[in-house]
């Protein structure tokens, strides 16, 4: 038994020394990757990191204290965490990417104009997370955003997923997207917002400019989606507009989602004029 037990704890401490050192050696490779891909980058931003590193038994990479300053300008966004899940470094431009993004925060004199709106609605310090999942299939032209999620503490979150076809983005030909717009079609898309404190908070900032409290200006909308509703003899906008008027009631979370019954081609869509009529076409949806 007890000479089980030594070959059993030789076979792990091998194991263990494999797996060390063969993310010794991921861990170096990677640091290539990533100082290449900021030594491309140095024209436009500056970039610093603290280290790089990898899970010990799974295949995510980490790269940790990443600070990010546009050249010429006086801002830093910084990021605590950036997990790699699976990454295409192949092609110039990535055909398939899953990257969460954890503690970003952003600093300095030249932030933009929607830092300063959300400084003044009240919000100092924010910490925000963010999460890309794509993957691009060259073969059936398809794209598909399976998550784009960007959320802040204590303020909300909204995610986004896509279907697109007929879309053309190999590396080679990237351009001819733009050219090649109206013939891409739409299979279906889900956008969602969870509400934490932003929606009350310009609310609130919407009611002090007008002169009245929050719930009389919370009242004045329903009203004016009331006056809509009586014009309005569709059913499905109806709905759509008594879900948007109880988000305005109680900002906690609402959902758009499209499902068109064919592929529809965004040119298509150019095309229509009635408001309605895209409505349906896209099969558009909101609800809370």
């Amino acid at each position: 038994m007890g000479t089980k037990i030594k070959i059993t704890g030789g076979i792990l401490i091998v194991l263990i020394a494999l797996f060390t050192g063969y993310n010794i050696y991921a861990e170096k490779q990677l640091k290539k990757e990533v100082d290449k891909a900021i030594a491309n980058a140095a024209p436009f931003v500056t970039i610093e990191y603290e280290d790089v590193g990898m899970d010990l038994f799974g295949p995510n990479k980490h790269i940790t204290n990443v600070a990010i300053s546009p050249v010429g300008k006086n801002r830093t966004t910084t990021i605590k965490d950036v997990t790699i899940l699976d990454f295409d470094g192949k092609n110039k431009i990535p055909l398939h990417m899953h990257v969460r993004f954890n503690g970003i925060t952003i600093s300095g004199e030249d932030t933009d104009e929607s830092m300063k709106g959300l400084k003044e609605l009240g919000y100092e310090n924010l910490t925000a997370n963010m999460e890309i999942d794509y993957r691009y299939d060259a073969g059936e032209k398809e794209f598909h955003l399976n998550r784009l999620k960007w959320g802040a503490d204590k303020a909300g979150e909204f995610e986004l997923e896509l279907h697109l076809g007929n879309i053309d983005l190999s590396p080679d030909n990237y351009m001819a997207v733009l050219f090649a717009f109206p013939q891409i079609e739409i299979e279906n898309a889900k956008f969602r917002y969870k509400d934490d404190s932003l929606v009350l908070r310009i609310q609130q900032k919407a009611a002090r400019e007008s002169g009245e409290d929050v719930e009389s200006f919370k009242n004045k909308l329903s009203s004016k989606i009331d006056k809509q509703i009586t014009k309005t003899y569709d059913d499905f906008s109806i709905k759509s507009l008594n879900a948007l008027k109880e988000f305005i009631r109680d900002p906690n979370e609402i959902s758009i989602s499209i499902s068109p019954d064919e592929p529809l081609p965004l040119g298509d869509l150019q095309k229509v004029k009635d408001p309605d009529e895209i409505i349906r076409m896209l099969n558009l949806k909101i609800s809370t």
